[in-house]
């Protein structure tokens, strides 16, 4: 049984084109309906849409299963290696799809795609003669990827792909493709791309004046539509399912859709009658795989279950984070942080990325068994490409919830863990210095060791920067002061505490997962053992910083920017 295939809702993972698959995908039938007619009625039809409205789950559960039963073969096929030229890699793709769904191929001439679908055969199972629909989804990375130079000729072909020999701008070089006709050849183009990349088809309309006539625009679930989404999975009996059939209580339904139909307009939200799928996917799938008891018998999903407004907005907000713990420990967890957060999104950018397997492996030391269960997560997506696979996240709305994870987990980093082993003793504390040996101090045989931060000025913010860190300034630390050379151990904490957080347990590992509140607990009480009147505290931001820099001008205290920046990641000690 497919993975993929055993939960009725797949969260952030598009439905696929299996049998459970097309009995789950509810709420789409009409549109469906509506693109498929538009495909077999026009040559070229642009499918586009906001991320997050189902378009890669319309096409595989709903529309490839109506283009085969009328002797189509629908071609997926993405725009996203820019190291493999155009068109020769859709070629390779095209081959590789016919041989996954078990089509007859008679590969044909490779001068140009005219040529190709002119004389390419696709043969069904049952000796019947197939029309290709060329889906190339998401097709907005042919625009990311390429530079508008590798992109023009292939763009160029494409329209060209769907005219009369008498309109090709040089007919084929090859003689035995002179005499191939004057129809143009028997394939559809499908172009399915995010909203707003949609102005960049614009660069096809020298070759293609009408490429914006013909299109469909998905939008989000109506009211009804959404009920349909949420009810209908939860009822269907299928043996390939991992969970029983259970019910919504009505009110549980209602609250699911009057929080999911709240949008922010300025400072204001106000009720539409809209419904994002991705958000109720993710919401469904929480309460079938949290709030399901282990029973033969139907259940009923309460509204209290769901824990209200808080309890759906924690579902969205958490899922990464959450899927990431679950799948992993230790060094596979900061592996895949490292890999969802470093090598999937595009350094600065909203962009997914696909990297292939072997990459994956060398670069970010993710192994095929945790890439696998991070598929299953719904966490990423692979796709075989040459004898390969490629993998991404498995959608566009996750690329958000990654940033925003990583730039709370940093932050927390940066205010426990890292500031927390920035501890220091301050200087001119009179009486109290006697009392404290040079640079080290003992809590209860557990040492803290400190090193001295002279005085000293520093060139603080950025003029490219965030708004906050403008403009540069000159800061001037006038007196020196003792820093924690080490992050605070457990042991440490254990000593002042009496326990101990974090995920990672051992006596010489830093404390992990603890929050300012709790720093500033852990600072009151030994404040409190060492009598020493509130001598320690945290580093204001310009300590740290000064600190950090180790004494220079530059940005970070290494060599390489790259390297401070994995000293973010834990990789590398900041300063040392």
């Amino acid at each position: 049984m497919d993975n993929f295939s055993q939960y009725r809702y797949p969260g952030a993972r598009p439905f696929q084109n299996t049998d459970v698959d097309r009995l789950l995908f509810r709420g789409r039938a009409e549109e469906t309906q509506t693109l498929f007619h538009l495909i077999r009625s026009e040559p070229v039809v642009v499918f586009f849409a906001k991320s997050g409205m189902g378009k890669t789950s319309m096409l595989n559960a709903g529309l490839s299963h109506l283009l085969r039963e009328k002797q189509y073969f629908p071609i997926f096929l993405r725009c996203n290696t820019p190291d493999r030229q155009l068109p020769d890699a859709l070629f390779e793709d095209i081959a590789l799809a016919a041989e996954n769904k078990a089509v007859d191929f008679v590969p044909g001439s490779t001068e140009t795609l005219w040529t190709y679908f002119k004389t390419t055969e696709f043969w069904s199972s049952d000796n019947r003669l197939l029309v290709p629909v060329l889906i190339l989804d998401q097709f907005e990375e042919l625009f990311i990827f390429y530079s508008k130079e590798a992109r023009t000729p292939f763009l160029m072909q494409l329209a060209e792909m769907l005219k009369p020999a008498s309109a090709l701008a040089a007919l084929p070089a090859n003689p035995e493709d002179k005499h191939l006709g004057s129809s143009p050849p028997e394939v559809k183009l499908l172009l399915t791309l995010r909203e707003d990349y949609l102005a960049h088809l614009d660069e096809l309309s020298p070759w293609m004046p009408s490429i914006f006539r013909d299109r469909f625009r998905l939008t989000e679930l109506d009211l009804e539509a959404a009920r349909a989404a949420i009810e209908e999975p939860a009822r269907l009996e299928n043996a390939s399912l991992s969970t029983n059939r259970f019910v919504y209580a009505p009110e549980a339904i209602d609250d699911i859709l009057r929080f999911l139909r709240q949008r922010r307009v300025g400072e204001q939200r106000v009720e539409t009658n809209q419904i994002e799928p991705f958000q109720l996917q993710l919401i469904c799938q929480h309460v079938e795989t949290n709030l399901l008891g282990r029973t033969d018998q139907e259940q009923q999903i309460s509204r209290a279950a769901l824990g209200g407004e808080e309890g759906m907005k924690r579902v969205l907000r958490d899922f990464y984070d959450q899927q990431v713990r679950r799948i992993s420990r230790g060094r596979d967890r900061r592996a895949a942080y490292r890999l969802c957060e470093k090598g999937l999104i595009i350094d600065g950018t909203q962009w997914r990325i696909s990297r292939a397997e072997e990459e994956i492996k060398r670069q970010y030391r993710v192994g095929k068994p945790l890439l696998d269960r991070m598929i299953e997560a719904r966490l990423l997506r692979a796709e075989p490409r040459l004898g390969s696979a490629y993998y991404e996240l498995s959608h566009d709305t996750l690329v958000a919830p990654v940033l925003a994870a990583r730039k709370r987990r940093k932050s927390r980093q940066l205010r426990t863990t890292l500031i927390l082993g920035s501890l220091f003793l301050l200087t001119g504390l009179g009486a109290w210095q006697p009392l404290l040996k040079p640079w080290i101090l003992s809590i209860q045989a557990t040492p803290l060791e400190f090193v001295r931060i002279e005085a000293g000025s520093f060139e603080m913010g950025s003029d490219e920067g965030e708004s906050d860190e403008q403009p540069v300034h000159t800061v001037v630390l006038s007196s020196a002061f003792d820093m924690g050379k080490y992050e605070v151990t457990q042991a440490q904490w254990a000593r002042v505490m009496g326990t101990a957080p974090g995920y990672f347990f051992g006596a010489q590992l830093p404390v992990e997962w603890v929050s300012w509140e709790d720093v500033q607990e852990f600072l009151a009480r030994l404040n409190e053992q060492e009598g020493c009147g509130g001598c320690y505290r945290l580093p204001t931001e310009a300590e740290w910083e000064y600190a950090a820099r180790g004494g220079n001008d530059r940005r970070w205290d290494c060599k390489r920017k790259k390297n401070a920046e994995q000293s973010l990641e834990g990789e590398f000690p900041l300063v040392g």
